[in-house]
């Protein structure tokens, strides 16, 4: 099936921010005395829910919203995390079939932009960022409504239970 309008979560699907996102959480669990993930239980917890990590890392639900604020911080202060290999052609032949791309993240548009570069962000015709890492079932309506879509006719990608 040929979907006109390709949503895309960015941090683990464009780009590999995996590693950045292990060291980052590091830190800023110890700046706000929650538990760090440790080596033993990364590959776990990559498939667990936002609330179930934020439980296992002894994170209090109040404080997600300055631990994302941190995150896209240090991402800004950063270097640019890598695209996986391949995802800018891929992007570039789906712009060359008239496929609508869009991008929706928890990531700051900013971030994101900086990421692709500046002719490959222009690739996308919608950009929403800092969306809530505990879902974005109404961001992506939004993001639907925006671009005149009915959601039969869209399709989301992410990598994570908490993107859907």
């Amino acid at each position: 099936m040929r979907y006109p309008l390709v949503i895309f979560d960015f941090d683990g699907t464009l780009a590999d921010s995996f590693p950045f996102f292990l060291q980052a959480q590091r830190e800023i669990a110890r700046r706000h005395g929650f538990e760090p993930i440790a080596d033993e239980r990364v590959e776990q917890m990559r498939y667990l829910k936002t609330r179930e990590i934020m439980r296992e890392v002894k994170c209090p639900p109040w404080k997600l919203p300055l631990v994302a604020a941190d995150f896209v911080r240090a991402m800004q202060a950063a270097p640019p995390v890598p695209l996986f290999p391949g995802i800018a052609e891929a992007l570039a032949q789906l712009r060359a079939g008239g496929v609508r791309m869009a991008i929706l993240t928890s990531n700051s548009v900013e971030n994101v932009r900086r990421v692709l570069g500046q002719e490959l962000a222009g690739a996308f015709e919608l950009y929403d960022g800092g969306a809530h890492m505990l879902g974005k079932h109404r961001r992506l309506a939004r993001m639907l409504d925006k671009a005149r879509v009915p959601a039969g006719q869209a399709i989301y990608i992410g990598d994570q239970i908490a993107d859907f």
